[in-house]
């Protein structure tokens, strides 16, 4: 990282050495030609790739140098600023490409890392809600042995309907009581970005649903002081629910 950090500190050094050395030798109008090539590559340079950008770049040197030749008018030294011109100007343009590339395979592999890294997380903060990546990828493994065993699947959808300023605390002590009423060994939990709690019942029938929502409501009834209690469920058979959108394709039964 270390080095990687001189060597852009040291491409813009380059960078800024030819800017300096292009305009003291270009004026007139191919100070103002420059400058637009300049500015032109480096919006290019945003959107293009940098393979996209180097072959820009290159196009634009060889058309410059060819344009040099119809010069024929000029005089020896002025030809030779010319050179002097051309070649900081393509100094320059490939210095923006070099920044270009470096910069776009830095945020490449960033975004690389931070992929692997939310794949590779498998619960939501410091809580033991399952992620996403790793609600699914248990559910598929799950559902593999399930199915040889011909045993039934529930998916059952917890809302909480709290107001805004209790909605934090109400998450927090709603998924805790979750966490302790479902089957730790068998079932799965996690929590969309919805706020809804989607969790996974293996082998589970509607007589173990009403249990577990038994058990749930028994444990938060006492500790909440309205006389409807602000959270309902829907459940799904696994068939009428589609893992890889988390959402279910026919209307459950809400309780």
């Amino acid at each position: 990282m270390y080095k990687q950090h001189r060597l852009i500190s040291l491409i813009l050094t380059f960078l800024l050495m030819t800017l300096v050395g292009l305009f003291r030798y270009s004026s007139g109008y191919l100070a103002q030609i420059d400058l637009i090539i300049i500015i032109g590559v480096i919006i290019l340079s945003l959107f293009l790739s940098w393979r996209q950008l180097f072959l820009v770049a290159l196009m634009i040197i060889l058309v410059v140098g060819f344009s040099l030749i119809f010069l024929t008018d000029q005089t020896f030294s002025n030809q030779f600023d010319l050179i002097q011109e051309h070649v900081l100007l393509s100094a320059t343009i490939l210095l923006i490409w070099v920044i270009s590339a470096v910069v776009k395979q830095r945020e490449k592999r960033y975004f690389e890392q931070a992929l692997r890294l939310k794949t590779l997380e498998k619960f939501q903060g410091t809580t033991e809600l399952l992620t996403e990546a790793e609600f699914k990828s248990r559910v598929h493994l799950i559902q593999s042995g399930t199915s040889r065993r011909q045993e039934h699947n529930t998916v059952v959808i917890v809302n909480v309907h709290s107001k805004t300023f209790t909605k934090n605390a109400m998450h927090h002590y709603i998924s805790d009581v979750l966490q302790h009423t479902i089957r730790e060994e068998y079932d799965l939990i996690m929590r969309n970005h919805a706020g809804h709690y989607i969790i996974f019942l293996q082998n589970a029938n509607k007589a173990g649903v009403e249990k577990v929502a038994e058990r749930f409501f028994a444990a938060i009834r006492p500790h909440l002081n309205e006389i409807d209690l602000p959270v309902t469920y829907t459940c799904y058979g696994e068939e009428d629910f589609d893992f890889d959108t988390l959402t279910p394709i026919k209307v459950g039964d809400d309780r």
